[in-house]
């Protein structure tokens, strides 16, 4: 499942509220809220592609791996491919997949 817009939105807005028991939900579907949220600046939320990508190559952040999971399935498969032909370890998380964070 992909969260777009007023849902990122407002599953930031349950994470800072700092509950430990915050569920988001999505049409009759629940789901358990269990992140850090950390806000990097330094580039638009609206970027395109190239600037992203300029972002990544020129950032000192030593990156393992790139989750893409916002924007229609098809994009972000085409992004992930793009951040791959560039040398950035990419991928698109299925639905329901848990990602270890380390």
């Amino acid at each position: 499942m992909f969260f777009e817009g007023i849902y990122i939105i407002r599953i930031l807005s349950l994470l800072q509220e700092s509950n430990p028991h915050s569920y988001f939900s999505k049409l009759k579907d629940e789901y358990p809220l269990h992140a850090r949220v950390v806000t990097l600046g330094g580039f638009s939320a609206h970027g395109d592609r190239n600037e992203m990508t300029r972002w990544l190559k020129e950032s000192n952040i030593k990156i393992k791996r790139i989750a893409v999971v916002n924007g229609e399935e098809d994009q972000s498969l085409e992004f992930a491919d793009h951040l791959i032909r560039e040398k950035f370890n990419a991928f698109v998380p299925r639905a329901g997949e848990t990602i270890p964070v380390n």
